[in-house]
């Protein structure tokens, strides 16, 4: 009997957690677990550089358990978000600017949550172990000072894709915005 090796296209299931968008405030929002993870945020709040301490990447903070530290080039108005849980690690997708990838530990309550006072939306998402994928393009639409709550559509787009995969080092896939240089190279030396 003969065997013909054939090239199998590798397919991921893929399970939308979020999509819509999100308000912005002072260029950032979270992902976190539990009110412990909550806790810790309001300590790291005053430092943020603390959710990147010992990492390679300055867009997506994970240093502080439970909690995801992400930055948006908008600073105020709204982003189109999606958040999308695989069975698998994906391809990479390349009409996105910059991509960083960082391990999280959900526990049983996981949600997005906007900054301050603004929503939360809970995530269906198993407690355990996750690689997370940060993907952005858009993000120098704002450099200019305006303010995005001034149109009507968002020029930021991210998409936030999750799998399940042991903890391993932050990684930057690729840094192509002015903005996103910017802020990686502030966060990690300050």
């Amino acid at each position: 009997m003969k065997f013909v090796a054939q090239e199998i296209e590798r397919y991921c299931i893929m399970r939308t957690l979020y999509e819509g968008e999100l308000q912005i405030d002072y260029g950032q929002f979270y992902i976190w677990t539990d009110e412990q993870a909550a806790d810790a945020y309001g300590a790291a709040f005053d430092n943020v550089k603390r959710t990147f301490a010992g990492q390679s990447s300055g867009l997506c903070g994970a240093a502080v358990r439970g909690l995801l530290y992400f930055d948006t080039g908008t600073q105020y108005g709204t982003i189109g978000a999606r958040v999308v849980v695989t069975d698998a690690e994906p391809d990479l997708d390349d009409s996105w600017e910059d991509v960083v990838e960082v391990s999280y530990q959900a526990g049983e309550e996981t949600s997005l949550v906007e900054w301050g006072d603004g929503d939360s939306y809970l995530l269906d998402l198993a407690a355990g172990e996750y690689r997370v994928r940060y993907a952005a393009r858009g993000r120098d639409q704002d450099d200019e000072g305006e303010d995005e709550e001034d149109t009507e559509e968002p020029v930021e787009y991210i998409e936030i894709t999750i799998w399940s995969a042991p903890a391993s080092a932050d990684r930057v896939i690729r840094i192509t915005s002015e903005h996103g240089a910017a802020m990686n190279a502030q966060w990690l030396s300050s």
